[in-house]
């Protein structure tokens, strides 16, 4: 998942909101990359927030 453009989508505080995980978590994956077991949690939260984040797949 292509970070630059998630969080040009949905911003990291609201992020973990939805996921239900600290701030710093989210911040991390700026610098280290969103882990892979994360990306159907993050897909799924966001379509249930009406956010299309189909372009963020690689």
């Amino acid at each position: 998942m292509d970070c630059i453009k998630l969080f040009r989508k949905i911003n990291a505080h609201k992020l973990s909101k939805l996921l239900n995980v600290p701030s710093t978590t989210i911040y991390s994956w700026k610098q280290n990359g969103i882990p892979k077991w994360r990306i159907a949690a993050i897909i799924e939260a966001c379509k249930k927030q009406g956010i299309d984040v189909s372009d963020c797949l690689i």
